[in-house]
């Protein structure tokens, strides 16, 4: 990018071109990325709903002002304002007349901070709410429904000889069984075939991000045990829909001194990871079978946690009431100064695939209403966790943060 097309300032232009830390041209990957985040957040600027100001460059050889435009109009801010900047260029803060900027700038940010705070509220947020009812009537083109509708059938055909495939058939794609094997990640089928379909099947974006999660999860896990163990207190360690146990046996491995419940509503999931525990003689590892929705499973458990891990079960089940009633019962028998990692799902770009073509653990169509990260959050922040640290992976499609309870 050139310098004449940036500012009118002709001082600017010489320190641009003279700056060594300035490259001049970029590399390909990366600019395909920069490409692919402005799309995606245009294509989901209706999930942002802070402040928001858009300062737009009339002669703007860089980006489009179309863009800004339609992203502008898309977002839910209550307070939001557009400014187009009468020639100016691309780098509006080094232009001639950047006077004006901070202007605009200092007074839309005293209006910012003028507002007074929202409330903390349990209300979903609009677009996604909207973007599930839209998948459940499937309200999509007849030539979409009947791409979804082939692609399900196929599934249906040949995707037993994919192990991988097989197991979300049998149990659902969501079930903890099938999640184990996507962990594993290892392609098994009937036939070399069904072995290539089942590589393909492990390597879809969804499932590499499922992976990253795990990694995200037990690094969070690990650092509230360290905190656990400088407080000098025994871990004890609870999950509310723990599924077959995956990721706390390799906890139970490197810190058999830990306790840990794990609370699980599907008996196939219990009865896999308690063969686990029996095959390898574990102690201090348990598992639980009651709903984890229902405020009264939690004095049920006769467990005080200091440890609590929330993680994809919000993700398929959009009702905040509902997640809310888990996250006050897991919180009301935790110990003082107790932590909570959850996981969430902020995106994904296969909604409607996933909608269309897979089969949930519950026997029906897996639809999903996704939270915004800012939706979980208040969520949360609404049952007094106090969050503290959070790891997304590169796709942008999971999340895992950790926050402080009974503080």
């Amino acid at each position: 990018i050139k310098s004449k097309v940036l500012t009118h300032d002709i001082d600017q232009q010489k320190a641009y071109d003279a700056d060594p830390l300035i490259s001049k041209s970029i590399n390909g990957a990366l600019l395909v990325d920069l490409l692919k985040a402005g799309e995606r957040i245009v294509e989901d600027a209706a999930a942002i709903d802070i402040p928001v100001i858009v300062l737009s460059a009339e002669k703007d050889y860089v980006v489009k002002n179309s863009v800004q435009k339609k992203f502008f109009v898309t977002i839910a801010s209550k307070l939001k304002t557009f400014i187009t900047l009468r020639n100016f260029y691309h780098g509006i803060l080094f232009e001639t007349n950047r006077q004006k900027v901070y202007h605009y700038l200092r007074n839309f940010i005293d209006k910012a901070y003028a507002r007074q705070s929202p409330e903390l509220t349990l209300e979903p947020d609009d677009f996604s709410v909207k973007e599930y009812e839209q998948l459940y009537h499937k309200l999509l083109p007849a030539g979409e429904k009947l791409n979804y509708a082939v692609q399900k059938w196929a599934l249906g055909k040949i995707g037993s000889l994919s192990k991988g495939m097989n197991l979300g058939l049998q149990f659902g794609f969501d079930s903890g069984i099938s999640l184990d094997y996507v962990y594993r990640n290892e392609s098994q089928g009937k036939n070399r075939f069904g072995r290539i379909l089942d590589r393909g099947y492990l390597e879809a974006i969804g499932w590499k991000g499922i992976r990253i999660r795990k990694q995200h999860l037990l690094q969070l896990l690990e650092e509230n045990i360290a905190k656990v163990k400088a407080a000098g207190k025994t871990v004890k360690i609870l999950d509310i829909a723990g599924g077959t146990g995956n990721y706390l046996f390799d906890i139970k491995a490197k810190y058999p001194e830990a306790e840990i419940v794990i609370n699980e509503f599907l008996l196939s999931n219990i009865e896999v990871g308690e063969r686990i525990i029996r095959r390898n003689g574990l102690q201090g590892i348990r598992f639980t079978n009651y709903d984890c929705f229902d405020p009264a499973t939690y004095s049920k458990l006769e467990f005080e946690p200091n440890i609590v891990i929330i993680s994809g079960i919000f993700e398929l089940f959009g009702d905040n009431e509902m997640a809310s009633r888990a996250v006050k019962g897991a919180i009301s028998i935790c110990e003082s100064s107790s932590h909570l990692v959850y996981t969430g799902q902020p995106w994904h770009p296969q909604l409607k695939m996933i909608a269309y073509v897979l089969n949930s653990h519950q026997k029906k169509d897996w639809v999903m209403r996704r939270r915004s990260q800012k939706e979980l959050d208040r969520l949360m922040a609404y049952n007094g966790v106090v969050k503290e640290r959070m790891l997304i992976d590169d796709f942008g499609i999971f999340t895992v943060s950790s926050g402080t309870v009974n503080g």
